[in-house]
């Protein structure tokens, strides 16, 4: 008989494994200081990629049973609060033609028909910010994102269950501590030495996939300077957590911050519970079940109310689900946005003048030419297209395209004597061609407007003229040393004449010259 010796050897755990977790979740149940149910924190990764989306039952159930969701900021209320401190003003892809580093008397007044590069652009182009508020997707990465980034499908899960949004923390206070967290420490040299960002990107992404905060608050002290680490991390962490204690005191709650702000001594986590509750980890996992869950709120409509809404010089209305924000505003052309946070569609209006009578191009001509761009640019694969006559008589077309992803998109492109003016749908799946998309478009009302002489002046007061009633006035921005420029276009159609005038400031503070030079320059560029 064989006789085995077992010897039992015994070593202190840490040489055989990890050191323990201090932090080893992403989501938190917070009882205790007297609280009746549990209210819940969640740590968010501001993206779209498959990385934030390992969601577990014990998530859903969480969101589902508290009465309010709190977000850094409520991005129901974001381009709201873009509008009121000016950044939604972008001129994404279009040049200024009273920017600093043009010839004022070439530029500010020559006037021109669009070329067939700015068509290619007007029908192709979606603004950059549209993108960012709606999905953050990356294009060369579209096979391996969600619909959303995980902080916008929370908003929407908990708008569509119903569910108070709020804000943890105030949109303008927040940017400025963004803008703070940009600056340069005072000793350079003591800023992080950490380079490798692309090495740090997987490390992060590979501690968030394994709900490990502490891995993440070490790699987040090491990649940032202590500008970012004060302004955008510590400062806002203990703004969340007031924010939290004041909110328990009446209701229940799920807070999803990024997931930096929960570890560490000045994390959320620990402000909590030096506030006297009791924060634990929920360990759980992704099951099929809840991503059957996800699916069908990510699926989900939400009933929207729309409200009639006129552009600035009130040529038409539109009934929108939300307010309509301005975001270029040049001589030629103009767009407007309005982003529905909570089903992830958005609608948006240019409008570019052609000025047609004076380069004899009628509507019917430029409709002509913008329907041989259409093939090349809109988006996807076009399902639907067909002509259309608007309320007063004006000739469009309208077109329904499936992108590759299978989202429709939808248009309704209208041609008047000195503009182009086109409506577009984007969303999820069908949502282009939903209930909700029909009342867009049927809405669309052009206001109609005689030839008879009116006199008008704008409210800077610079000028009066008399025009026909049909005018479309415009005060330019973003116009630099060439302060205030106004412009004044109308057509009266039944005597085919054309009425043009541009009132200009010219701050030249660096040469000052006799007016007869001025006049001179001018006639020498026009």
């Amino acid at each position: 008989m064989k006789k085995y010796l077992i010897i039992f050897l015994i070593f202190p755990a840490f040489l055989f494994s990890q050191t323990s977790k201090k932090y080893p979740s992403l989501l938190w149940k917070v009882s205790g200081k007297g609280l009746k149910k549990p209210s819940y924190l969640y740590g968010t990764m501001h993206v779209s990629n498959r990385v934030a989306y390992h969601l577990s039952e014990q998530f859903f159930d969480a969101l589902k049973s508290v009465e309010v969701v709190g977000l850094e900021t409520n991005p129901g209320e974001w381009l709201e609060n873009m509008d009121k401190t000016g950044e939604s003003g972008q001129i994404n892809q279009f040049s200024n033609p009273y920017s600093y580093n043009q010839n004022f008397y070439k530029s500010t007044f020559s006037i021109g028909s669009p070329d067939k590069r700015m068509l290619q652009g007007i029908l192709g182009y979606d603004p950059d910010i549209i993108n960012g508020l709606l999905y953050r997707h990356n294009h060369s990465k579209e096979n391996f994102e969600e619909n959303t980034y995980i902080d916008l499908f929370i908003f929407q899960s908990a708008s569509k269950l119903n569910k108070q949004v709020i804000s943890l923390e105030d949109f303008v206070q927040s940017e400025i501590k963004a803008r703070l967290s940009a600056l340069p420490d005072e000793d350079s040299e003591e800023a992080s030495a950490y380079k490798d960002y692309y090495v740090a990107a997987q490390k992060i992404e590979d501690a968030y996939r394994d709900g490990n905060l502490d891995m993440l608050d070490s790699l987040s002290k090491l990649t940032s300077t202590k500008n970012i680490q004060k302004y955008l991390i510590t400062d806002r962490n203990v703004f969340f957590a007031n924010t939290i204690d004041s909110v328990l005191k009446t209701k229940t709650l799920f807070s999803g911050v990024g997931a930096a702000h929960l570890p560490g001594e000045m994390g959320v986590i620990e402000l909590l519970r030096r506030k006297g509750y009791t924060v634990e980890p929920l360990i759980s996992k992704n099951t099929k079940k809840s991503d059957l869950v996800r699916d069908q709120l990510d699926a989900k409509s939400k009933p929207v109310t729309f409200t009639k809404q006129f552009v600035p010089d009130s040529s038409f209305s539109v009934s929108l689900p939300g307010k309509i924000s301005q975001i270029v505003n040049l001589e030629n052309v103009k767009y407007y946005i309005n982003a529905d946070m909570v089903n992830g569609s958005f609608y948006t209006i240019v409008r570019l003048k052609y000025f047609g009578p004076l380069f004899n191009v009628s509507p019917t001509q430029m409709m002509e030419k913008v329907d041989s761009l259409l093939f090349e640019y809109i988006p996807g694969k076009t399902t639907s297209k067909k002509e259309i006559t608007s309320n007063n008589g004006l000739k469009g077309i309208e077109i329904i395209s499936k992108t590759r992803r299978g989202d429709e998109q939808h248009y309704q492109i209208y041609f008047s004597d000195l503009e182009m003016i086109m409506f577009k749908l984007g969303g999820k799946q069908q949502y282009a061609t939903s209930s909700e998309a029909k009342q867009f478009f049927n809405s669309i009302q052009f206001q109609s407007k005689n030839d008879n002489i009116v006199e008008f002046s704008p409210k800077t007061k610079g000028f009066s003229v008399k025009v026909p009633s049909n005018y479309s006035y415009v005060k330019n921005e973003g116009s630099s040393l060439k302060g205030l420029v106004e412009d004044l276009y109308a057509y009266q159609k039944n005597s085919k004449q054309f009425y043009g005038l541009k009132h200009a400031v010219y701050n030249d503070f660096d040469y000052l010259e006799e007016d007869t030079f001025e006049l001179n320059q001018f006639a020498k560029h026009i």
